[in-house]
């Protein structure tokens, strides 16, 4: 594994066993790797005191395991939303070389409503990445830890309406003209609207614009005070999602925060977080094995050892082909 930056007590990367799960040596590297990234990340927020807290799976890992799930292997912080452009702000200047912030506009073609904190010098190919019809990659692929801004969700129902189908328009033309300029994919039949939309773009020098439309509607109540707050933005993403990442601001509040134990160090949590993770999960004192979303997942490809860039072509693109020979190296 890759020499990381922080320390780690000796016997971190041994082999266990956890609620009758073996976790491996190589799910301990990205373990490690991953709460490397977010010891830096905690430094940096919290030198410019911006509010934090673990949500999601890392949230439950805090709360059910005192650490990672076993059999998980990523991290989520999530921010309300001013405090996630103060970060987005200060992160070019506070990270340096290994770490890289990343986002849709540092980033064209990642495709991601959120940002997320990188170590250069390894690699996490996801698998969704090495389908052929998701087009040309060529961003930071590290292993990464995730930063989810917390939107504030109008309450009257005809306003909330109306934002959303704003959002959904303006995210639909962002993502799709993306696909278009940077991994070379047309939608339908609209080639001829995204070579005039592009040739906009670049007479306004913005090739940005619509990404920051989506960012400024999705932001819009975040000086507001509403009942509701969501994770960046479900209402225009999957329906399913809405229930399920959509919680009370009270239940957020960033003024009520606890510290709880996460592997060797502690985490900032909502103190409600029972209300917080029924609301996510029904049952969550249930323990379901699942497998991860992200690195540990077995169509996915991650190496604690090898910079992403040893697996990009000539051209700076994912080279889909030699991520496959090495997943079935590792196998063999």
């Amino acid at each position: 594994m890759i020499k990381l930056n922080n320390t780690f007590p000796e016997d971190f990367l041994e082999e266990e066993e956890r609620d009758g799960y073996l976790v491996t040596r190589k799910m301990k590297e990205v373990w490690a790797i991953e709460l490397d990234l977010l010891m830096e990340a905690m430094r940096v927020m919290d030198k410019y005191s911006i509010k934090y807290y673990a949500l999601g799976g890392t949230l439950l890992g805090a709360v059910r395991h005192k650490g990672y799930i076993p059999w998980d292997d990523d991290i989520d912080i999530a921010l309300p939303r001013n405090d996630y452009e103060r970060l987005r702000k200060v992160a070019s200047k506070e990270f340096s070389h290994p770490y890289f912030f990343q986002d849709e506009f540092n980033s064209p073609g990642l495709l991601c409503g959120h940002a997320k904190l990188r170590n250069s010098e390894t690699t996490m190919v996801h698998s969704n990445h090495l389908n052929e019809k998701v087009g040309d990659l060529s961003f930071n692929m590290g292993i990464f830890i995730d930063f989810f801004p917390v939107d504030n969700i109008p309450d009257n129902e005809e306003e909330r309406n109306k934002w959303v189908l704003n959002i959904k328009k303006v995210a639909a033309r962002a993502w799709h003209l993306r696909l278009f300029t940077h991994r070379g994919r047309t939608i339908g039949n609209n080639r001829i609207k995204y070579v005039l939309q592009s040739l906009l773009l670049s007479v306004l020098r913005d090739p940005h614009l619509y990404f920051k439309k989506y960012n400024r509607l999705v932001s819009k109540y975040s000086n507001e005070s509403t009942s509701k707050a969501c994770l960046y933005c479900v209402y225009c993403r999957d329906d399913s999602a809405k229930k399920r990442w959509t919680w009370n601001n009270s239940d957020l509040d960033v003024n009520s925060l606890i510290d709880l134990p996460f592997e060797f160090i502690k985490i900032p949590c909502p103190s409600n977080f029972d209300a917080i993770l029924t609301q996510s999960y029904g049952n969550w004192h249930k323990k379901l094995r699942l497998n991860s979303q992200h690195g540990s997942s077995a169509d996915s490809f991650y190496n604690a050892n090898i910079s992403y860039r040893y697996y990009f072509d000539s051209k700076g693109n994912l080279d889909r082909m030699a991520v496959r020979k090495a997943m079935k190296n590792s196998i063999e």
